[in-house]
């Protein structure tokens, strides 16, 4: 495992996933049966696919693809390890997307002039237009869903058709109520990675399917972007995940908790009881700051340890 180990930590943004790696061992999220067959996997196929696996980055998607099961070797999937068996019910759950996404999930409906445009104008008058579209759509699926979301439409996507996961991340509604005053806002408390220039919407649905198909909270295997954590600052229910605040984080913050997050199996759109909301623009970057750079990252996940005892320590699992 030394190439593994030497790629690792080359750069901050392996160091960021090394931290989350043993952040999820250490608070008991990937059972070690499961992360040394992992382990031994991505090994197969970094020996196999040396030459194309250079970066970090290159490391980090090896990683995603072994563990969705992408790979022909080893097909066995990681994802949704750390699953909730007794989840609380009657929440009200969300999953931020973009408008180009609605207007791919809808596509098919039988009201073809219901089908918005990819992207709101930017106008007062457009934007209020497109609105209207957005209720008539929510009214839509609440009288039939079948007219609006094809049969094998789905919130997440199978490998590999869309991407190399098959889960949807998401979040309390309640706790989002203070930051839809834009898609800043959502960008933020959610840490995504959306580009400027794009509009935020939110999908809004019951915890009824997302607990009959599976509900899980994310370790390092699942996918998370360039500014997840596995660990919060503040103490937090054991059964949620906690984003990064990116506001927060360029800011400076001690303490850089967003929203609570947890990952659900792929779900049919049919199913869900959706209600879509839009919100707004993403308009103002993030991550450009030198305190929300990855070395800075990398420092807040290391939490004073030492480099080489992160390695020590992830090593000394695999013995």
């Amino acid at each position: 495992m030394n190439a593994f180990f030497d790629l690792l930590f080359s750069d901050d943004r392996g160091v960021c996933l090394a931290c989350n790696i043993l952040d999820s061992l250490q608070e008991g999220l990937f059972p070690l049966d499961r992360f040394r067959r992992l382990m031994e996997s991505v090994r197969s196929e970094l020996e196999r696919d040396r030459s194309n696996v250079r970066t970090t980055t290159d490391l980090t998607g090896l990683i995603s693809r072994v563990a969705s099961g992408f790979s022909a070797a080893q097909p066995e999937k990681h994802l949704m390890v750390a699953t909730i068996s007794s989840p609380v019910p009657g929440q009200r759950l969300a999953h931020a997307l973009k408008s180009e996404t609605l207007t791919r999930w809808v596509g098919h409906m039988a009201n073809p002039d219901l089908i918005p445009e990819p992207v709101p104008p930017r106008s007062d008058p457009g934007l209020d237009a497109y609105q209207r579209t957005i209720q008539a759509i929510n009214d839509a699926i609440a009288q039939d869903p079948s007219q609006v979301f094809a049969a094998d439409a789905n919130i997440g996507y199978e490998v590999p058709a869309q991407c190399l996961v098959s889960h949807v991340w998401f979040t309390r509604e309640d706790v989002l109520v203070e930051h839809l005053a834009s898609g800043d806002d959502l960008r933020d408390v959610l840490g995504l990675e959306t580009p400027l220039e794009k509009y935020q919407m939110l999908a809004v649905f019951d915890d009824t399917e997302p607990n009959r198909c599976g509900v899980a909270r994310p370790t390092f295997a699942d996918g998370g972007n360039s500014r997840f954590r596995v660990k919060p600052d503040q103490a937090t229910s054991t059964d949620w995940g906690t984003t990064v605040h990116l506001g927060k984080l360029q800011n400076g913050s001690p303490e850089i908790d967003g929203a609570p997050e947890r990952i659900a199996a792929m779900m049919s759109l049919r199913a869900l009881n959706l209600e879509f909301r839009p919100v707004g623009w993403v308009l103002y970057p993030r991550d450009t700051s030198s305190r929300a750079s990855h070395a800075d990252f990398a420092e807040r996940l290391l939490r004073g340890r030492e480099r080489g005892t992160v390695r020590s320590a992830i090593a000394g699992f695999l013995i």
